[in-house]
C-alpha cells in the first residue's frame, strides 16, 4: 500500500507540473486508486493545438489552422479553417462534432457530426483528425505512468472535461 501511495503522489506530482488542471484522487472499491483529472476548456484547446503542431512538426499534411474547441455536455465542437479538398488550397470555416468515451483504458474520439464543406462525417480525413486527438489525449493521461495505469472515465460539461485514471498496484 505504501507504494502505491508512493507512485500516486509522484503521478500527481507529474501531473501539476505539467499544469495539467485539477487533481483528486480517491480509493477506487476494485482495487487501486482512482485519479481524476480536470481539464479546462482553454487546457483542451491547448492539448489540440500541441497535437496539431506536433503532426505538423512531423511532416503531416493537418488541413486544419486556428482549431477552437468548445467542449458540450458529452461533446466538444471543434471549429476552425479547414482546407478544401477541391486542390486550391484554400480553407473554409466549418466545425467537427466529437463524442468521447473511453475504451480498453484509453480515450476514444469519434466524429459525429461535420459542419465543413466539401466534406462528409464519413471521410477518412475526420478518422484522421480523430486518430490524432486520440493519440494526444491519450498521450498526456498516462505520461510515464507504466502498464498499470488505465482511463476507466470521461465526462465531458460546457466547462471542463474530466477523465479518470485507475492507478493499480504494480504486479
Amino acid at each position: 500500500m505504501k507504494k502505491m501511495l508512493l507512485i500516486a503522489s509522484v503521478l500527481l506530482i507529474v501531473l501539476a507540473a505539467c499544469n495539467m488542471g485539477n487533481v483528486g484522487i480517491d480509493r477506487n472499491p476494485n482495487g487501486g486508486i482512482d485519479i481524476s483529472l480536470t481539464l479546462t476548456e482553454s487546457e483542451v484547446n491547448t492539448l489540440i493545438t500541441e497535437a496539431i503542431a506536433q503532426a505538423e512538426a512531423s511532416g503531416e499534411s493537418v488541413r486544419v489552422r486556428n482549431p477552437s474547441v468548445d467542449l458540450q455536455a458529452g461533446q466538444m465542437v471543434i471549429s476552425g479553417e479547414y482546407e478544401q479538398q477541391n486542390g486550391t488550397g484554400n480553407f473554409v470555416n466549418g466545425s467537427l462534432t466529437l463524442a468521447v468515451t473511453t475504451s480498453d483504458g484509453q480515450v476514444q474520439v469519434a466524429v459525429t457530426q461535420a459542419d465543413i464543406q466539401g466534406i462528409e462525417a464519413n471521410d477518412e480525413r475526420l478518422q484522421q483528425i480523430a486518430d490524432r486527438i486520440n493519440q494526444a489525449l491519450n498521450s498526456r493521461a498516462s505520461r510515464d505512468n507504466g502498464p498499470n495505469v488505465r482511463l476507466t472515465g470521461a465526462t465531458i460539461t460546457d466547462t471542463d472535461m474530466t477523465l479518470v485514471i485507475n492507478l493499480q498496484q504494480g504486479q
